[in-house]
């Protein structure tokens, strides 16, 4: 998925939890390297 800022992220991880393999790709390399180290947590309020 190209485009994993904060709403791309939001879209991603909804994604997954349906199942869905995702890869994202964005141009924040800052953001994408702590994604790929500590994955993401996704929270429903």
């Amino acid at each position: 998925m190209y485009g994993s800022g904060a709403a791309g992220s939001v879209f991603a991880s909804y994604l997954r939890k349906g199942g869905a393999d995702i890869i994202l790709i964005d141009r924040y390399e800052a953001h994408m390297k702590k994604v790929a180290e500590e994955g993401m947590l996704f929270t429903i309020h």
